[in-house]
């Protein structure tokens, strides 16, 4: 198996996140320090920070095969507990909370998934699309999680505020909610 990798908020970004007394910051930043095949343990708490990758604006870029899971606390690495140690990714409109791309396989487990808006981002077939999780051409499965209040578009139409998947993307959705999400909130969407 690959490298376990850890995120809290009040780590640093920094190194490679490979140890769990010096858990890195940011979600983005040890996506990209994992390699295919590694697991990103993330720490109860809010992450909320947003960056642009290949046109888009969201709060983490997922272009390789991962395993993320949320629940844990900086006292437990071993056992995630997702409704004690509640783990929000919020991009506070600010963008799409989640995008998995690419011929890859990523799970996402125990997550609050919130505030993604993808106006201005298009990805739909003409409308912007996947304001919480957007998912192209990948093999996705999303566990244990909620997404909620998600926009599609809040300037024009709109698709999938909560989730949209395309180009054969495959998505496998369990022991999760899906709800209170809008496709556009300024003209027609779905």
């Amino acid at each position: 198996a690959g490298t376990v990798r850890y995120v809290a908020p009040t780590g640093s970004d920094g190194g490679v996140c490979a140890n769990s007394a010096a858990p890195c910051a940011t979600l983005q930043y040890a996506v990209d320090q994992a390699a295919s095949g590694d697991e990103v343990r993330v720490a109860g708490g809010t992450y909320s920070s947003v960056q642009t990758r290949n046109g888009m604006t969201q709060l983490v870029y997922i272009d390789k095969d991962l395993t993320v899971v949320g629940g844990y606390s900086s006292a437990n690495w071993s056992t995630p507990d997702p409704v004690l140690n509640l783990t929000t990714l919020h991009a506070e409109g600010m963008g799409r909370t989640v995008v998995i791309t690419g011929a890859v396989q990523t799970t996402l487990d125990g997550f609050q998934i919130t505030g993604g808006d993808a106006s201005g981002l298009g990805g739909g077939l003409s409308q912007d699309a996947g304001g919480g999780v957007y998912i192209y051409a990948a093999t996705a499965s999303l566990r244990n999680s909620h997404i909620y209040t998600n926009t599609g578009s809040s300037s024009g139409e709109g698709r999938g505020g909560g989730l949209y998947a395309r180009a054969g993307a495959q998505v496998t959705v369990a022991d999760s909610t899906i709800d209170h999400n809008t496709g556009s909130s300024s003209a027609g969407g779905l």
